[in-house]
């Protein structure tokens, strides 16, 4: 974790201006930092994008290894999104939003003027962007969640044509073939699901032509623990450069895997998508391909790269990915025997 000393005079000046007080670095560069401050009596996030001269492949954190897929241009794109969203949701939501906080927006410059402050901790346990605190079971209920996902998606056909520009080309997860095919390689590396390896295969491809057959919504791509918090009893979600279109269940599948420390969550959670009516159509598909995906993918995750959250829960965590897939392929309209 960088030390309190690196801060550059720069990010020290806008801390000032903005009468924080540092307290911790939570990550510095290479694109943005991300800060814990206080602020008289409150005690909360705030995330900055860093100016040009301090961006860049010259600016990263030990170990960080920075790629082609990486370049400074499509960052740029992406932070400049981040901000466009941003500035669109709260113009749209007021007070009663869910948005963390602008605390400035140059309209000549909107990435590198962007600030957000957030006066909550996010929902993370043992620094991971996979582990849900216990905090969050009891602090967020499933209806907060939805009433998030449904408000967020109901703003999507008021978006502004620049925006819908900017996200025309990021689409639903569903439409990339290589997760299909990774999880049919998964498939056939784990002795438990060798033999339904060439079933999941003709499944997925009986069920390509509708998997570009949704209405696509606004879709944040990363509900993980560290971007969740809770403000004002409101549910808020950080970290928007990734921000596209997407089928209505996957930010909702992606937040429900996370969420196996807490079953009855989980199944409150499903009843409630029922209800929400999330499952019409090519719904049901749509889930049960996602969570297929994802087990076989976290299953991997977890198995073969070390402790994440310690033994116990990462023995937990493989059981659950296990029993998930063994229960769709056992159960599933579209991909039992």
């Amino acid at each position: 974790m960088s030390s309190i000393l690196e801060i550059s005079p720069f990010v020290r000046g806008v801390l000032e201006q903005n009468h924080f007080e540092l307290i911790r670095v939570l990550r510095y560069g290479p694109r943005f930092i991300c800060l814990e401050v206080r602020s008289g009596d409150r005690r909360g996030m705030f995330k900055m994008v860093l100016p040009e001269a301090e961006r860049g492949p010259h600016n990263t954190p030990p170990g960080y290894v920075w790629t082609e897929f990486e370049r400074i241009d499509k960052l740029e794109r992406r932070l400049l999104k981040e901000a466009l969203f941003l500035q669109f949701f709260s113009q749209q939501l007021g007070e009663a939003g869910f948005e963390p906080q602008i605390i400035a927006l140059s309209e000549t410059s909107p990435v590198w003027s962007l600030r957000t402050f957030i006066d909550e901790r996010p929902m993370s346990a043992w620094d991971s962007n996979f582990i849900f605190s216990p905090r969050f079971y009891r602090s967020i209920t499933p209806r907060q969640v939805i009433d998030f996902f449904i408000k967020l998606h109901s703003l999507s056909d008021r978006l502004p044509e620049s925006l819908t520009d900017y996200i025309k080309d990021f689409t639903s997860t569903l439409t990339n073939q290589s997760r299909f095919e990774r999880s049919v390689e998964r498939a056939r590396l784990m002795p438990a699901f060798r033999g339904a390896a060439d079933r999941l295969q003709a499944a997925f491809a009986a069920a390509a032509p509708h998997y570009s057959d949704y209405e696509p919504v606004i879709t944040q791509y990363e509900p993980y623990s560290c971007h969740l918090f809770l403000v004002h009893d409101k549910v808020s979600l950080i970290d928007w450069e990734n921000v596209g279109w997407g089928h209505a269940l996957q930010d909702v599948s992606v937040l429900w895997m996370r969420c196996f420390d807490d079953p009855e969550w989980q199944a409150e959670y499903v009843r409630l998508l029922e209800a929400e009516g999330y499952f019409k159509g090519h719904g049901r598909l749509y889930w049960e391909s996602e969570l297929l995906i994802q087990s076989f993918a976290n299953h991997q995750y977890f198995a073969e790269g070390g402790p994440i959250g310690g033994p116990d829960y990462d023995q937990r965590a493989i059981a659950f990915f296990q029993a998930t897939i063994s229960n769709i392929l056992a159960t599933s309209e579209y991909f039992k025997a």
